[in-house]
């Protein structure tokens, strides 16, 4: 960018004005919404039973339709109540049911997918473009998968993502309705998770340094929503723990947080985020690749482009290579098939050759990532070649400073806020000591696929990387499609063989089932009964004899093709009796 376009030169800035129909983005939200809703099809969300964490976040909602009381359990860590609320909405009107709180997550995950397209769109994508980035969203098999669930992930970041879109366009248009709305949309998600305070900390850092701290507008467009969404997560922690009482594990993350960030502040724990941020890149560089394929003839060549896929290649057949294949974090993706697999037995693993491919193909989405970031700031205004590393801040200054960017360009505060934001959400999660699941790269997908975007010169990608994006997108969607299939398939066939037990006089504290069965109860107390006398496993377990084995439809190799319901010998329960 020239000096003049830098300083906000209208004569050198300004767009052409262009006509475009009203109506022109109809057609593409349209494909993406049918191919949502084909998907939820396919899979078959039906199923009156709890998936994954949410036993222990239904029960909330259920006190709320039930008995119109507003009462928690002790797992959750989070505010949740914006979910709770979202979730009696469409559990009202019939009553309780874990269908009816799926269905409230997939409405709000294809609200998802329509707000990324709405994002990409702000930051002047072609409808195409767009469309590969929201496409890219809907077919994640984290997104699409956890949409079947009443997990907060997916609410969460669907609007996280509208926020940052009428953020966007509050500051684009200079609009005080968009920016009560970007409040509003922050504030819901704050007051769902914590983490959603990371939207206004980052506008609040972005408007400072592009308005100045004496602006009234910095003060009016930055501090005043800032201080509205923190200052609303302060009141309502103090109004719950004063009625009905903070659960048990709320402050739990934020106690091991401060742990963390002590003994970082002493020169330790550096391994921890080191390496999930190494793994969170291998993640995002593949969840990212059909985008990066469709946007790489637009970007400007140089060396990186050639060298930094081919590094990223080369170190993910190398750590393949080595053992650590993807997915190299549990949870949601497990090698060929959903999960957790929480029941007990073990299934066995897909062919080894599936997780050095997808681990290759990681490691060039990586390389490409890290060469999208440092386009992206070069096309905000900042060059960081080594003859202007000293100029660097005087960039980004200007960057910032400017209001119009040229036709097709992401301006510097736009592509800064979508860093920050991403940046602040993730940092906590790679800090913070326990276990860190692939779930919660989750909120970090979108704001990669922006700046990914962002890294793009102002002209529409051509040539053959369209088809490869529309071929990785096609098998993506196929993949998570059949894997969410047979993860509803498995888990309906095991609930089937809770209630066979249960029809035959089995009492629920007898049955082993896994996580989500063990803990299935009005009061959701987590409980483990590692020495129940009947299991629902899915594989034969030792010492047990089979009851009935009930088939599954599975879609993928390596599946799960059915579930056994199991008794221990009348011998082995009588000594399991006898022991104290």
């Amino acid at each position: 960018m020239g000096s003049a376009a830098l300083m906000g030169d209208p004569a050198a800035t300004e767009s052409p004005p262009v006509k475009a129909s009203r109506f022109a983005d109809v057609p593409a939200l349209a494909a993406l919404s049918a191919a949502w809703w084909a998907g939820v099809a396919l899979v078959g969300p039906r199923g009156d039973f709890p998936l994954n964490d949410d036993w222990g976040y239904a029960p909330a909602v259920r006190a709320l339709v039930d008995e119109g009381a507003l009462r928690f359990t002790d797992w959750q860590s989070m505010p949740l109540i914006t979910h709770v609320l979202w979730g009696w909405l469409f559990a009202a009107p019939a009553g309780f049911s874990h269908d009816a709180l799926r269905l409230s997550t997939l409405v709000l995950g294809w609200l998802g997918v329509l707000a990324m397209y709405a994002l990409l769109r702000q930051l002047k994508a072609p409808r195409f473009a767009a469309g590969v980035g929201a496409a890219l969203l809907l077919v994640n098999p984290l997104y699409f998968g956890l949409a079947f669930s009443f997990m907060t992930d997916v609410p969460f970041t669907a609007v996280v993502i509208a926020a940052s879109a009428a953020w966007l366009r509050a500051e684009q248009e200079e609009s005080r309705g968009w920016l009560a709305v970007a409040t509003l949309l922050a504030l819901w998600a704050t007051l769902n998770r914590q983490l959603g305070i990371a939207l206004p900390m980052a506008w609040t850092l972005v408007s400072l340094l592009r308005h100045g701290p004496r602006s009234p507008r910095w003060f009016r467009d930055a501090l005043v929503p800032a201080a509205i969404v923190i200052g609303a997560l302060l009141v309502y922690q103090k109004v719950i723990e004063a009625t009905v009482g903070l659960p048990t594990l709320y402050a739990y993350k934020t106690e091991e947080l401060t742990l963390a960030l002590g003994d970082l502040a002493r020169g330790h724990g550096l391994r921890a985020p080191a390496g999930r941020s190494l793994m969170s890149l291998l993640y995002l560089g593949l969840f990212t690749l059909p985008l990066s394929a469709t946007i790489f003839r637009a970007l400007e060549r140089g060396r990186l482009s050639r060298i930094l896929p081919l590094l990223g290649a080369c170190a993910g057949a190398l750590l393949a290579g080595n053992g650590l294949d993807l997915p190299l974090t549990g949870n949601v993706w497990l090698d060929l098939g959903m999960g957790p697999r929480t029941a007990p037995g073990v299934v066995g693993p897909a062919s080894p050759k599936i997780g050095i491919v997808f681990t290759t193909a990681a490691g060039l989405g990586a390389g490409f990532f890290v060469h999208a970031l440092i386009r992206g700031a070069q096309r905000a205004g900042l060059r960081v070649d080594g003859e202007s590393l000293r100029a660097l801040p005087r960039q980004l200054w200007d960057g910032l400073r400017s209001r119009v960017p040229r036709v097709g360009e992401v301006p510097a505060w736009a592509w800064l806020f979508l860093l920050l934001a991403g940046a602040i959400s993730f940092a906590p999660t790679s800090i913070v000591y326990g276990a860190f699941f692939d779930r919660y790269l989750l909120l970090q997908l979108p704001f990669a696929i922006a700046l990914v975007w962002a890294a793009c010169v102002p002209r529409e990608a051509r040539g053959p990387g369209r088809w490869v994006a529309l071929a990785a997108l096609v098998g993506a969607f196929a993949y998570s499609v059949a894997a969410t299939h047979d993860y509803m398939g498995w888990q309906r066939a095991r609930w089937e063989g809770v209630a066979l037990l249960e029809t035959r006089g089995v009492g629920r504290d007898q049955i082993r089932g896994g996580f989500e069965v063990d803990n299935r109860a009005p009061e959701a107390q987590f409980v483990s009964r590692p020495k129940a006398p009947y299991a629902v496993a899915l594989a034969p377990l030792h010492d047990h004899e089979t009851v009935a084995a009930i088939e599954v439809d599975a879609w993928l190799p390596a599946a799960v093709e059915r579930v056994y319901v199991l008794r221990q010998p009348k011998r082995l329960r009588d000594e399991g009796a006898s022991t104290p």
